[in-house]
């Protein structure tokens, strides 16, 4: 009888062991800035990206859908303490996307061989931040810097 159930213990620590999955961790945004070859644009919105072992969601509060990027392979990050994933997104599947999670800082998105950039601030960091006048309105302002101009379309 106590083998029988020394085996079913063992069996279930076996279980659990191989049946573990990481907890998704989650990440808290307040702004997004996006870079293009001559434009920048930018909005303060709230929206949570939640990193799992096998894709990342992005969920924002303003109208745009949300994102689901898939994960191809873990890559090396710009930064020591930071980690970072090649990915597509599932609306368009040509592009890669490399995805890099910065401790404290935010997020950023670079599409590998082009100018490209989204950088997503961590709401850690929004006191740092001087707030834009409208939420959830994109802003949009010349490469390098310049006049903010609110986005009519």
């Amino acid at each position: 009888m106590k083998y029988y159930l020394l085996l079913l213990i063992a069996t279930m620590l076996v279980a659990m062991a191989f049946s573990y999955k990481e907890k998704p961790v989650r990440f808290n945004y307040c702004r997004v800035e996006v870079e293009y070859p001559t434009r920048g644009m930018v909005i303060d919105s709230y929206g949570t990206i939640v990193f799992r072992e096998d894709a990342i969601i992005m969920r924002s509060n303003n109208k745009e859908s949300d994102a689901i990027f898939v994960i191809e392979k873990e890559v090396a990050p710009e930064l020591d303490n930071h980690k970072a994933w090649l990915t597509y997104n599932t609306t368009d599947k040509e592009v890669p996307i490399i995805i890099e999670l910065g401790e404290g800082d935010g997020v950023k998105l670079t599409i590998p061989n082009s100018e490209f950039k989204s950088f997503f601030f961590s709401v850690d960091r929004e006191k740092e931040l001087e707030p834009l006048d409208e939420r959830n309105v994109w802003y949009e302002y010349p490469r390098g810097g310049g006049e903010l101009k609110k986005r009519t379309d």
